[in-house]
């Protein structure tokens, strides 16, 4: 859920916003989301770019490609 904050707040959402998809959180969870993030900067980033297509997308083709591969050589 802290990443789904952080996310939304670096593209920008105000924390009105964010409340207002997330009703069932408090203005003090979704600060409390906010200080997490910046105390916890370096390790939050590495989840931020692991969730992202652009760090998964090499790693799936290529795995693709393998299994392709196999396939045809079976």
């Amino acid at each position: 859920m802290v990443r789904t904050i952080i996310e939304q707040y670096q593209l920008g959402s105000s924390i009105e916003e964010i409340l207002w998809d997330f009703p069932q959180l408090s203005s003090a969870q979704i600060h409390d989301a906010l200080s997490f993030y910046h105390d916890h900067k370096d390790e939050m980033n590495k989840l931020l770019e692991q969730a992202s297509y652009e760090y998964w997308q090499p790693i799936i083709e290529e795995r693709l490609s393998n299994d392709r591969a196999e396939n045809l050589s079976e």
